[in-house]
C-alpha cells in the first residue's frame, strides 16, 4: 500500500512548489496513517531493510604443530596424502606389501625392543601420523598407547641413530618430553611419547632431505621426496636398542613397495 500511494504521489510532490507541495505532503501523511490504521500498509521489518552482504572468502589459521619447530605444517602436508578419516587410513593389513630398511647391524646386538601398531596392524604409518599430531591425537593412531615405559627408558634423553640408505647416518640425542623431565612433572614416559619422539625426528630429516636438493641418494631406489619416498610411503613398526660402546635406540621401519615402483 505504501508503494502504490508513493507512486501515484512522487510525480506531484517532486513537481509542486510552495503550498501545493505542502498541501501534497498533508494529504499523503494523512493517506498511509489512515492505511497503517486499518491493517493496509505492512510495517517494516529489520529484516526488509538488512543489506545483503556479499560473500567473502575466509582463511582459517591452523594451529603451528608442535611435530615441526623447525617447519610449517604445510610443508608436511605436501609430503603426506589427504584424509578426512578420524583414524588411521587403511583398514587392512598391508604390511606383506612392505620392505623393511635394511638393519647396518647384527639382530644379535639387539638387546631391548618396543614395537609400534595400529588398529591391529604392524607399525603407524608416518602420513597418519602427521595428521594426528597436528591435532594433538597421536594417541589415536596407537594400540596402548598409554602403557609406561618407564622401566625402558630411565634417562632424560635417548641417542637416536638411523642409517637410511644412500644418506650418511643420522645421529643424534633426542631429549624426553617436557612433561617427563621437568621438577613437577610425575607423568609417565608412554607408548605415545616413544612414537611422538620418534616420528618427529624420522619426520624433520624427511622433510630436510626433500628441500636440499643437492644432497644425493646414492641408492637411488631409495631416494626421499615428493617423486620417491615420501610420508604415506613410511611405517614405523618399533624401535631397537642396539647394544654398543654407547647403547642406541634405532627405529624400525618398512617402505610400502609401490614407492619403489614409482622409483624404478
Amino acid at each position: 500500500m505504501h508503494d502504490l500511494l508513493l507512486m501515484y504521489y512522487t510525480p506531484y510532490l517532486l513537481g509542486g512548489h510552495g503550498s501545493a507541495q505542502k498541501s501534497l505532503f498533508s494529504d499523503l501523511a494523512r493517506r498511509l496513517q489512515r492505511a497503517t490504521s486499518c491493517g493496509l500498509a505492512r510495517p517494516v521489518r529489520a529484516s526488509d531493510s538488512k543489506p545483503q552482504c556479499s560473500a567473502r572468502t575466509t582463511t582459517t589459521s591452523s594451529p603451528t604443530s608442535h611435530l615441526a619447530r623447525s617447519a610449517s605444517s604445510s610443508a608436511y602436508s605436501s609430503m603426506a596424502s589427504s584424509s578426512a578419516d578420524s583414524r588411521c587410513s587403511s583398514p587392512t593389513d598391508d604390511s606383506a606389501t612392505r620392505v623393511p630398511l635394511p638393519l647396518s647391524f647384527s639382530k644379535d646386538l639387539i638387546t631391548q625392543t618396543v614395537e609400534f601398531s595400529s588398529r591391529g596392524r604392524r607399525g603407524v604409518c608416518l602420513a597418519d601420523w602427521i595428521r594426528f599430531s597436528e591435532k594433538g591425537k597421536t594417541r589415536l593412531c596407537l594400540d596402548d598407547p598409554t602403557e609406561s615405559l618407564d622401566e625402558v627408558f630411565s634417562e632424560s634423553t635417548v641417542l637416536y641413530q638411523c642409517q637410511w640408505p644412500g644418506y650418511d647416518v643420522q645421529t643424534r640425542y633426542l631429549p624426553l618430553p617436557d612433561h617427563i623431565t621437568s621438577c613437577s612433572g610425575s607423568a609417565s614416559f608412554t607408548r605415545t611419547d616413544l612414537l611422538d619422539l620418534i616420528c618427529r625426528t624420522l619426520a624433520d630429516w624427511m622433510l630436510m632431505i626433500t628441500r636440499c636438493r643437492n644432497i644425493e641418494c646414492t641408492e637411488p631406489e631409495w631416494a626421499v621426496g615428493l617423486e620417491g619416498i615420501t610420508f604415506r610411503h613410511v611405517y614405523v613398526v618399533g624401535v631397537v636398542e642396539v647394544e654398543g660402546y654407547l647403547h642406541k635406540w634405532v627405529p624400525v621401519v618398512e617402505v610400502d613397495a609401490e614407492a619403489f615402483r614409482q622409483n624404478s
